[in-house]
């Protein structure tokens, strides 16, 4: 939802979860948009399942290894 130039809902939530748990320099991706990329671009590697505020079961995470 994107309101007055703000963007809410579980997507933006997700994403900044993740980011919290990034170390400096980590992008962080979830199942959802490591389906969404090309792996020979970006190759990721599992980080493992986090339990995040306001989700009710664990996100699994990939960690970017770095573009081509």
């Amino acid at each position: 939802v994107v309101e007055a130039g703000d963007v809410y809902g579980e997507t933006v939530n997700l994403a900044s979860r993740l980011q919290s748990v990034a170390s400096p320099g980590q992008v962080i991706l979830s199942s959802a948009t490591r389906s969404l990329v090309n792996r020979r671009e970006v190759p990721t590697a599992p980080v493992g399942s986090f339990e995040l505020a306001g989700f009710g079961t664990p996100v699994e995470a990939f960690v970017a290894q770095g573009a081509v």
